[in-house]
């Protein structure tokens, strides 16, 4: 058993001080630490293959308040945040000597520690995982002036930040090593190895100390900053006694992330490539931070303005009308996320073929040294014949436009209807995409009739990157296939299909977003002890964006796109819509104790136990999440997505429980409605599917809680809290890849079986 620990510690404080009537001081701060920790294969907490991730944050606010007049408040609040996230491997900070390894070896590593050791049909030694070390600090200022006069209440106020985005993280920086039977496979090297023996041919490579392939990565470490600052201003104006406006504009100068020492670049497709030529022109390259006249920023500085429009009218007694408009701006900070940059990471290899005699051993593996990163200096056509990955140069700004209408109605005393209608548009929102797809003015027929257009892709032509890519690289061979010289991009290397994600841009702007949705909801406070809550929504949430920073905890993962160049067949339903949610809440206090039904005359002491008892719940039942279908098995050159098989449901019918799939059992699917693509072809389900969800979800919790006051000064609160508290199994999503032998089981449970609990809280 490999054990995982948690421990977690917060402090906090705060200090209130008035200093008069008319000026009020507080201070507070917080500091909390998560030290996680997963045992390596011997169950130890610092063995090769454990991981250690801390998580600290410093949180300190310190607030200013002045009240000039009666009708003129002024708020200064300055904050800072800091946010540690490390994820350190056990073999990390080991010297490596004692283990056989040269001291050359130990200052050719970025860090010191024990190498990642691949054996085939072995477990592995050691963590490939890069060293991630996270540091977030924020500096945020924000003085808020508020001043009523007349009908009109104005807000002024400045929102300034210096945000901070230090990396020092590290991609495979003690080396990796692997083991195989190239080199151990017998008298004659090219003869193929037994099946039985060979995993321990690679053993004996292990044992000589001769690996087949080795790297190591050396890269630069990241330290970005930027200036965030806006000013607003927001007027509340009463027209009149039932009527009123808020006008509001935010004015935003968000200033391009920077690296502090200019180690960045950027994808700019557009930029010249010195390999093109006049009779095989194309573009495409990297563009340095800070060189070559380029700016230091990630992306030009953005202005922006933002309008807000609301207003609140109540024509009778009862009732109130509302509806707002706004505006919002992605900030660009959130576009570094799992981003990459060229010309700043180097990977050192030394490979062996079946056929030569090695010359170096594992304890100097590299005894010429290893290439550090080049940086600007490698020129536009860095990573040439590579996969390649970054941010594109130049994007524009991402916004989303966000608009309400509602009306509340008091039925009767204590019971309130709400409905609201609620929209929102989302414009240039980023997306991750291939821009080296195999281009549809390459495709051939469908089903490619006898192979041609395959034949033609595949046929290989001199190459003219030929001596100019890497000698490590998939470019530096005399001939290459024919489609490489096809993309859009031919200098980076390719897959083949009509999906190449081996030219990947991270946050193109070219995502858009749809939301629509009616809200009604109940509120009941007729019943004495009684205060209850019941809500529904119908919504529909349509796009062709992903959840980059969350999309991992989503049921069924981030869809994938088949083919660059149609983006238009990529508008669905996106991975988090609910259709439908119904939410139910209840909190109810007992009606025993003084003042209750029953037992209003009971001795105090009596009441300390008797009454005061109160009964919480919640409900919520809500529609299936969209699945993201796939294929396997289909045929070259075709869609990621199989295709709907006209006029039949893909859905088989019953309660889930009966088609959970397996043997002869029912599946969640029926295979007879899906068809495998074909060449040349993209699947037509979509790629988050409304017509095939999830199993729809369910929840109830409830919670007994009661307080005992000791002396005004102390206070002992007992809980009790069920979770799903009628002990439902709620089923997983079934298998979504079409072609598989396991396609449409169902064979997981995706919530918690029944779960109590018992707690006290002394408060003083």
């Amino acid at each position: 058993v490999q054990r995982q620990t948690d421990v977690d510690d917060q402090y906090n404080f705060r200090i209130d001080h008035n200093f008069s009537e008319r000026q009020r001081v507080f201070a507070r701060g917080t500091y909390s630490v998560n030290k996680h920790r997963e045992n390596d294969w011997f169950d130890k907490p610092t063995g090769s293959n454990a991981v250690y991730q801390p998580i600290s944050a410093y949180l300190f606010a310190l607030g200013d308040t002045w009240t000039f007049s009666p009708n003129m408040l002024l708020q200064v609040t300055y904050g800072f945040a800091n946010q540690r996230n490390q994820q350190i491997s056990g073999s990390y900070g080991i010297d490596p000597r004692p283990y056989g390894f040269s001291s050359n070896f130990l200052s050719e590593q970025q860090t010191p520690g024990i190498p990642y050791l691949i054996m085939t049909s072995f477990s592995t030694l050691g963590y490939l995982a890069g060293s991630n070390r996270w540091d977030h600090y924020t500096h945020s200022l924000a003085p808020l002036l508020t001043w009523q006069k007349g009908t009109h209440t104005l807000n002024v106020g400045y929102d300034g930040r210096l945000i901070y985005e230090n990396e020092p993280s590290f991609a495979n920086p003690l080396g990796t090593f692997t083991f195989s039977n190239l080199l151990t496979r017998g008298p004659n090297a090219f003869n193929a190895p037994a099946a039985n023996p060979s995993q321990f041919d690679a053993f004996a490579s292990f044992l000589l100390g001769v690996p087949s392939d080795t790297h190591l990565v050396r890269n630069a470490e990241f330290a970005m900053h930027q200036w965030y600052n806006s000013v607003f201003i927001q007027d509340d104006w009463r027209l009149a006694r039932n009527l009123t406006l808020n006008l509001g504009v935010r004015y935003e100068h968000e200033g391009a992330m920077r690296e502090r020492h200019n180690q960045w670049a950027s994808i700019d497709l557009n930029a010249t490539n010195p390999f093109s030529t006049s009779s095989f022109p194309f573009t495409g390259g990297a563009q340095y931070v800070g060189a070559n006249g380029n700016s230091a920023g990630f992306w030009q500085d953005y202005n922006r303005v933002s309008p807000r429009v609301g207003l609140a009218f109540s024509p009778y007694t009862g009732t109130a009308v509302r509806a707002g408009y706004n505006m919002l701006f992605l900030p660009t900070s959130q576009r570094i996320y799992s981003s990459a940059t060229m010309g700043y990471t180097q990977d050192t290899a030394k490979t062996y073929a079946f056929s030569d005699v090695p010359t170096t051993t594992m304890d100097n593996p590299l005894p010429n040294g290893v290439a550090l990163p080049a940086g600007a200096s490698a020129g536009v056509q860095v990573s040439t014949g590579n996969s390649v990955s970054g941010l594109l140069y130049h994007n524009p700004q991402a916004y989303i436009q966000q608009w309400n209408f509602g009306v509340e109605q008091e039925l009767a005393t204590g019971l309130v209807l709400h409905l609201n209608y609620a929209g929102s548009k989302g414009t240039h929102l980023p997306i991750n995409s291939n821009p080296n797809d195999l281009q549809p003015k390459d495709w051939g027929a469908v089903g490619d009739p006898g192979g041609t257009q395959a034949a033609y892709l595949a046929a290989a032509v001199p190459n003219p990157f030929y001596g100019k890519a890497a000698a490590s690289s998939q470019l530096n061979t005399a001939t290459v296939r024919r489609q490489q010289l096809l993309a859009a991009y031919p200098q980076y290397a390719l897959n083949t299909g009509l999906t190449n994600n081996t030219l990947a841009l991270f946050q193109n702007d070219i995502g858009t977003t749809s939301y629509n949705a009616f809200q009604a909801y109940l509120t009941v406070r007729r019943v004495k002890n009684l205060v209850a809550t019941v809500a529904l929504t119908w919504s529909k949430l349509l796009g062709n964006v992903s959840d980059y920073t969350t999309g991992g905890f989503n049921q069924n993962g981030i869809p994938a796109y088949q083919n660059y160049y149609r983006m238009d067949i990529e508008r669905s339903y996106l991975p988090t819509d609910v259709p439908q949610r119904f939410v139910a809440t209840g909190n109810y206090t007992l009606p025993f104790g003084r003042g209750q039904r029953f037992g209003s005359n009971v001795r105090p002491w009596v009441n300390e136990f008797l009454g005061g008892w109160k009964l919480n719940t919640i409900v919520f039942i809500q529609s299936g999440f969209p699945l993201d279908l796939t294929e396997t098995g289909g045929a070259a050159y075709s869609g990621s997505r199989p295709s709907f098989v006209p006029g039949v449901n893909p859905l088989t019918q019953g309660p889930v429980k009966n088609r959970l799939g397996g043997g002869t059992e029912v599946g969640y699917f029926n295979p007879n409605a899906f068809r495998p693509t074909r060449a040349f072809e993209l699947g037509d389900v979509p790629r988050a599917s409304g017509l095939m969800r999830s199993p729809f979800h369910f929840q109830d919790d409830l919670s007994f809680i009661k307080e005992f006051r000791f002396r005004e000064r102390y206070g002992v609160q007992f809980r009790f809290e069920a979770y799903n508290f009628l002990n439902k199994v709620q089923f997983g999503q079934p298998t979504v890849t079409y072609g598989s032998t396991t396609f449409g089981q169902i064979s997981s449970q995706s919530n918690q079986p029944r779960s109590l609990q018992l707690a006290l809280k002394l408060s003083f």
